[in-house]
């Protein structure tokens, strides 16, 4: 699965760390999705982040 969670990132002037807070992850998880060492984050981590970033999972993650 590709992602787009860097782009989305930067567009709102976040760093990997405020974006780790916001969503209650580490910043080592945030860092290896943008990466792509992490292609499948959990149902979990990905609820959190489109929470955090206040858009639907799908404009995050796409196949």
């Amino acid at each position: 699965m590709k992602n787009r969670l860097a782009e989305i990132r930067t567009r709102k002037g976040w760093s990997e760390a405020q974006l780790a807070r916001k969503a209650g992850v580490s910043k080592s998880t945030i860092c290896a999705i943008e990466n792509g060492v992490t292609k499948n984050p959990s149902i979990y981590v990905a609820y959190k982040l489109s929470k955090a970033l206040n858009i639907d999972v799908w404009e995050i993650f796409y196949e």
